[in-house]
């Protein structure tokens, strides 16, 4: 994949640095928005990796997070009207930009909950319906920049559907998690359930056949679609032709075509017809959106961690039945990066592991090929005396590749089956490791063929271990805080008054300092880990996950859930490491040997930083191809 999404530092005199996305390409998509007045024009909402928008469906994907306070997108609709106004619901409530995604403002009126759905009305866009399963159905008449609550039995019901009628501004559809369908004939004032004949009364997904709007559909959790003849006074099962029972999304051409999206694909039904036909097959199909014009374009998001890597397919409806083709991903980078490493033995090698397979990229981070690392990775380790070995801390136990990721096999003899959210290798000997999982920290000499129990006062829950440069010091970050040990990992004593739980280490090299990252920022030790104070200024007080440094620049990084930060002073002041960090939440941090910076983001991918000078664009120098190149915003 190719280098895809840039901020710049154009401000600086001379040489300086900026954050690249550099992929792995690939989402969780769930929510898809194609804009009615500009074709082509597609917005997408993704699990924790904010909002993405293509000005071509089959082009590029250029991230649009600028003010967005929550990444977890759960809903977005565009404007009819156009004008670049779109609306994201997040689980912090409802966001509005009114220009296609440059800004993003939070609205006022939504609760800071999840926002499941919101329709726009098409016969006047300035009036807005949105609904929260926590208990709220709201309204706007001013194009989502204010709302009111709308009172009613509806709203207790766990709401998570809503439909405006395409031929009546009076008629509302609202589907609910407890008590089916509740329709409303007066905008929203009153509301009636609308449930005779409604076997399953989990309603997800509600649409109107804009050809004859007595015709509507209902898709439920687990109770399959059905469908009204009389603007739901009494309903009738409709899922014959459909695998699986779970509705995800429903949506009506202008022709009264309709399509159907479920977790086995996707479906189609046209007026008289008694069932679905299967016309896809994407498997966890989460959205539906329909592009301008008739019959216009079919457009579905997909993905669910860790089946489906997600992304976009879209089919023109011109051609029956529809040909589907995955959109590309260049830009739409999404994978949450748990784990990041640099091969010792390969500087040009990085290697990510997640909930999804793990990806491997052969030239520092210009492109990316996945299937290089098993699911539900947590932590990544190469054994610098070992040529090729490389551990993995996944769910299990522990996997080992002796092929430098290509194939795994688990090394678990004597490990409980449990989580490895830490490794370290020592530098002894090849093949000495622990492991922090669940049960304390366990070692093995030889390479993983056999673990061997925590001794004396180990800790409970690990997330974090780290090694002293200078002398037999090893720490622990546990639930309960940090743990010192001096015998190889055999033995541990509590080290100091350091606040559980501790998610990342650092017995740093630049520094004589102890880095102890936690839910409340970054602690630190001058004498040995007997006493924790806060690091220096200029940290937010916030998760630190990952630690790393780079002592040749005299450099330390912390990573967490507000970006990552750098400080050139041994600990004492700290600065954001680089602008350009579209998804802020990070979860680890690796320094290649030539001092490149690698974040892995979740639901963000891989942030890389590069060199760039003042008033040109970052400089991608791209090891292990032998080129240079600049590399700026796509158009």
């Amino acid at each position: 994949m190719a280098l895809l999404a840039i901020v710049l530092d154009s401000g600086a005199a001379g040489a300086s640095v900026a954050w690249v996305n550099s992929g792995p390409g690939g989402a969780i998509v769930q929510a898809i928005a194609a804009d009615p007045t500009d074709d082509g024009v597609v917005y997408v909402g993704t699990r924790d990796g904010g909002v993405f928008k293509s000005p071509g469906v089959a082009t590029t994907w250029q991230v649009a997070n600028t003010g967005l306070g929550d990444l977890n997108v759960r809903s977005i609709a565009v404007s009819p009207a156009g004008g670049g106004v779109v609306l994201a619901g997040t689980d912090a409530g409802i966001y509005r930009t009114a220009n296609g995604g440059g800004t993003w403002t939070l609205a006022g009126g939504p609760p800071a909950e999840p926002i499941d759905e919101i329709a726009f009305d098409r016969n006047s866009p300035a009036t807005v319906y949105a609904v929260s399963f926590t208990g709220w159905i709201g309204k706007s008449t001013n194009g989502g920049e204010s709302w009111q609550a709308l009172g009613g039995p509806a709203s207790s019901q766990r709401p998570q559907a809503v439909h405006v009628d395409p031929t009546n501004s009076a008629v509302v559809y609202v589907g609910t998690l407890d008590d089916g369908v509740y329709k409303s004939e007066d905008g929203g004032a009153s509301w009636t359930p609308r449930n005779q004949g409604l076997t399953n009364l989990h309603v997800a997904a509600i649409a109107v056949d804009p050809t004859d709007p007595s015709h509507v559909y209902a898709g439920t959790d687990n109770g399959g679609a059905f469908r009204t003849a009389d603007g739901g006074a009494t309903w009738t099962a409709f899922s014959n032709g459909l695998s699986g029972t779970d509705v995800d999304a429903i949506v009506f051409n202008p022709e009264g075509h309709g399509y159907l999206a479920n977790r086995a694909g996707i479906y189609s039904a046209v007026p008289g017809d008694l069932g679905w036909s299967s016309i896809a097959n994407i498997q966890w199909a989460n959205a539906l959106s329909l592009g301008p014009g008739n019959p216009g374009t079919l457009l579905v998001g997909y993905g669910q961690l860790p089946f489906t890597a997600g992304g976009v397919a879209f089919s023109t409806l011109s051609t029956v039945p529809p040909t589907f083709a995955p959109a590309p991903d260049d830009g739409l980078n999404g994978v949450t990066v748990a784990g990041i490493v640099v091969d010792p033995s390969n500087p040009n090698v990085v290697l990510t592991c997640g909930a999804a397979t793990g990806f491997l990229s052969p030239n520092g981070g210009g492109t990316w090929f996945p299937g290089y690392a098993p699911l539900f990775g947590l932590t990544l380790a190469f054994d610098p005396l070992a040529p090729g070995v490389v551990y993995e801390g996944v769910s299990e136990g522990v996997f080992k590749s002796t092929d430098g990721g290509q194939t795994w096999g688990l090394a678990n003899t004597g490990l409980p089956r449990n989580l490895v959210r830490a490794l370290l290798v020592l530098p002894d000997a090849a093949g000495h490791v622990l492991a922090g999982t669940a049960e304390g920290v366990y070692r093995t000499t030889d390479a993983g063929a056999n673990w061997a129990p925590p001794g004396t006062a180990a800790p409970a829950v690990v997330h974090a271990l780290a090694r002293s440069p200078a002398s037999t010091n090893l720490w622990a970050g546990a639930d309960d805080g940090v743990y010192r040990s001096t015998d190889g990992g055999v033995n541990w004593t509590r080290a100091g008054n350091a606040t559980g739980p501790v998610f990342a280490l650092l017995d740093s090299a630049v520094a004589p300092k102890v880095f102890a990252g936690n839910a409340a920022g970054l602690l630190v030790s001058t004498d040995g880990g007997t006493t924790w104070t806060a690091a220096g200024g200029g940290l937010p007080a916030s998760d630190v996950f990952a630690l790393a440094e780079d002592p040749d620049q005299s450099a330390i990084y912390a990573g967490g859930a507000a970006g990552v930060f750098e400080s050139l002073d041994g600990g004492s002041t700290w600065a954001p490491a680089a602008p350009g960090l579209t998804n802020p939440y990070v979860l680890s941090l690796a320094v290649a040997p030539n001092g490149t910076l690698f974040a892995g983001a979740r639901s963000g991918s891989v942030f890389r930083r590069v060199e760039t000078s003042a008033g040109r664009q970052p400089v991608e120098r791209s090891e292990g191809r032998g080129e240079t190149r600049e590399v700026g915003p796509r158009p």
